[in-house]
Order: C-alpha cells, then structure tokens, then sequence
C-alpha cells in the first residue's frame, strides 16, 4: 500500500490582489515589492516542498475577504492569520483526499 503524503498549505496571491494584499497586512514590509519576486520564491518554496514529498496547497487569499474572515477567527491581518488559512484549506484538501 502506498504511503499518504503529507499536506501543507500555502498562502497564494494572485497578480491582480497583490497591491491590495501588501495594503491589507499589517506585516506587509515582509513582502517582496514586486509581485514576479513574491512568485519566483513562492514557486520555488512550492517546487521544493513537492520535492521533499509533500503536496502542496495553494490557498488564494483574497484581499476583499481575507480582513473580515479574519475578524471573525479573532486574528490580525499577519503572517499567523495566513498560515492558519493555509493550513485550514490543507486541511479540507487532506480531508478530501481520504473520501470523507
């Protein structure tokens, strides 16, 4: 029987957001500028994790509902509001992966 892979999340963005995004998060001066660098190192942390055996899963943040969802999860707009989205749509991934 094969082994399940692990599943990790990842918080995406999409070209067209990140100029909203940068101006939503409260962490934002740990962006990149440019959203082409944000994705050369977004994709090459991605490239690398599928290497190490794990599927990784892009979670899209949207910047017109990432602040209220986070209102509602008591969390800031920052890097731990992120992981969590990341790892919740992990998460249901996995959940959906196993048939349940």
């Amino acid at each position: 029987m094969e082994k399940q892979k692990s599943v990790i999340g990842m918080a995406w963005y999409r070209a067209e957001d990140y100029d909203a995004i940068l101006r939503i998060m409260s962490d934002s001066h740990q962006f990149p500028d440019r959203f082409d660098v944000w994705l050369a190192k977004a994709e090459a942390f991605e490239k690398d994790g599928a290497s190490h055996g794990y599927v990784v899963v892009r979670a899209v943040i949207d910047p017109k509902t990432f602040p209220n969802w986070c209102k509602s999860c008591n969390l800031n707009v920052d890097a731990e509001a992120r992981t969590y989205f990341a790892n919740l749509a992990a998460r249901k991934y996995a959940i959906k992966l196993s048939g349940y």
